[in-house]
């Protein structure tokens, strides 16, 4: 099926930025990257971090509070990419906060939180979804240039 454009792009927030690995930036250039999707805003709850954010995205809007971000009725996506041990407590706060959800793996902790995080995705409705990038693993890799090499598949 062709791609077809939205009549709107899908607003977007990452809440954390992070102190090391850049993976909050790195979410942030491939939500840029989608036609589709605009980023909106950036939270961290370390002032510094999102100093930092705000000078590599000076176009978005930082914050450190959470909720601030949640509050906005203009955000419809949250990618979570904060320590995994919070990950389900923002998952649950975005969901109830009406909005979708993409969090970096491991999704959470326990069993018991991700039964919790899927069941609240679908009582309010929402997109609950895990990322687990593997694009730049060497095996992926091979097999991108095997493929555009036109030795197999299209």
């Amino acid at each position: 099926m062709p791609h077809t454009s939205l009549d709107s792009p899908v607003r977007c927030a990452i809440i954390g930025y992070g102190p090391i690995f850049n993976w909050g930036w790195v979410h942030a250039r491939w939500i840029n990257a989608v036609a589709d999707f605009s980023l909106a805003a950036i939270c961290d709850k370390d002032p510094g971090c999102a100093v930092r954010a705000r000078y590599d995205f000076p176009e978005v809007d930082t914050y450190t509070d959470l909720h601030e971000v949640l509050a906005r009725d203009d955000i419809d996506l949250v990618t979570v990419v904060t320590p995994h041990n919070t990950h389900a407590s923002i998952v649950l706060d975005c969901l109830n906060a009406g909005k979708h959800v993409v969090v970096d793996k491991p999704m959470c902790i326990s069993v018991a939180e991700a039964t919790t995080m899927i069941d609240t995705a679908e009582k309010v409705d929402k997109t609950l979804a895990v990322f687990h990038n593997r694009r730049h693993d060497g095996n992926v890799r091979a097999i991108k240039e095997v493929i555009e090499q036109g030795r197999i598949g299209e």
